[in-house]
């Protein structure tokens, strides 16, 4: 039979670029590949999603995010996640949604870009790093505290829906190859707004579109838009820190 295998997608190089690497397994082994993006109507994500995904004319299921879903769901995602620091709830939450509709899917593997930021230097924070002297070494820390930070986090998250994720950017290789790559070649000046500039180009190289290889990195919890909706809807009558149990 075909093999069936999600991607939590949000339209930006990193997940683009799985999709994309995906696709070139799928010609020679059967693959059936579904893309799934969350996020509030109109977020910067779903339209990133959406053209990413007719670039690379792969189906696409989109979650629209509203106050009410996420009322739904936030007992059991802070209960998992077991923190209530907004910016975890916000990315577990996307990571929730995400493979609920991997679930429905009867699909029982979702791909996600988790660690691209970590490995190649892509969060704004890291331009400090750069200017001084200590960015590698940072990504050496930031990649060993992940599993705390994130992944812990991300698994809960996904275990609700009985989806197990796979996380292509932390294969072992792969990570001792990358950490062993010049600081500059990931970060390019202290103005490098696009930063992770090794992946955008490989990317790109590879044949992804210019606009999603060099799109801007936005946190997930602000491209899907469920950070505003937590902070200007919900935290105003939710204590959130009650589902910690």
């Amino acid at each position: 039979g075909l093999n069936e295998i999600g991607v939590i997608f949000s339209g930006g190089l990193d997940s683009s670029y799985l999709a994309l690497l995906l696709k070139e397994i799928s010609d020679n082994i059967p693959l059936k590949i579904r893309l799934y993006a969350v996020g509030a109507e109109g977020s910067k994500d779903v339209e990133a999603a959406i053209y990413a995904s007719k670039f690379l004319n792969l189906d696409l299921e989109i979650f629209e995010v509203t106050e009410e879903e996420i009322r739904q769901a936030l007992p059991e995602v802070v209960k998992a996640i077991g923190d209530d620091n907004l910016m975890k709830v916000g990315v577990g939450l996307t990571t929730y949604f995400a493979t609920r509709m991997v679930a429905r899917d009867e699909i029982k593997v979702a791909i996600s870009g988790q660690g691209a930021d970590e490995l190649f230097g892509g969060y704004k924070r890291y331009l400090q790093s750069f200017v001084d002297g200590t960015l590698n070494y940072d990504l050496r820390v930031d990649m060993s505290n992940m599993y705390h930070v994130n992944l812990e986090r991300d698994d809960a998250c996904s275990m609700l829906n009985s989806v197990e994720l796979r996380l292509p950017f932390l294969d072992k290789k792969l990570v001792e190859l990358v950490l062993n790559i010049p600081d500059n070649k990931k970060i390019v000046s202290m103005h490098d707004d696009m930063r992770k500039s090794f992946l955008r180009k490989l990317a790109f190289e590879e044949g992804l579109d210019y606009e999603i290889a060099y799109r801007p990195k936005k946190a997930a919890q602000y491209g899907a838009g469920i950070d505003k909706i937590l902070r200007k809807k919900i935290l105003k009558d939710t204590d959130i820190s009650q589902y910690l149990g």
